[in-house]
């Protein structure tokens, strides 16, 4: 994943962790602007590390895609989400095209009502 974002965009700088704890103390130490998540992770699972995230001031309003072979819907809880499929699944240059798109239109600048969404 981490050679698909830097084919996409050489200028992003990508933190790897290597399990949920270990992303949770990379996060207070560079506060990302955007977290990607598998949800099948060592030590604690997807919906754990979130509901941690979303208990500390200090992360929980960081964005984060989840990204997972895992189906969300598989695993009801209480979140609010923006869950989308394809298919058989999406390539990883696929994802992360679409990653970075939906970050630019999560993180990017507020200038009005978008036409396109009347």
């Amino acid at each position: 994943m981490q050679r698909s974002l830097h084919a996409l965009n050489r200028d992003l700088e990508v933190v790897l962790a290597s399990g949920g704890e270990s992303g949770l103390i990379s996060m207070r130490e560079c506060h990302p602007d955007l977290v990607l998540l598998d949800l099948i992770m060592p030590g604690m699972d997807g919906w754990e590390f979130l509901a941690l995230k979303r208990a500390d001031s200090a992360l929980s309003e960081i964005p984060v895609v989840v990204v997972s072979a895992q189906d969300p819907s598989d695993s009801p809880r209480s979140c609010s989400m923006l869950c989308a499929t394809y298919g058989d699944g999406l390539s990883p240059g696929q994802i992360m095209r679409a990653t970075l798109s939906f970050s630019k239109v999560v993180l990017g600048p507020v200038e009005g009502p978008d036409p396109t969404l009347e």
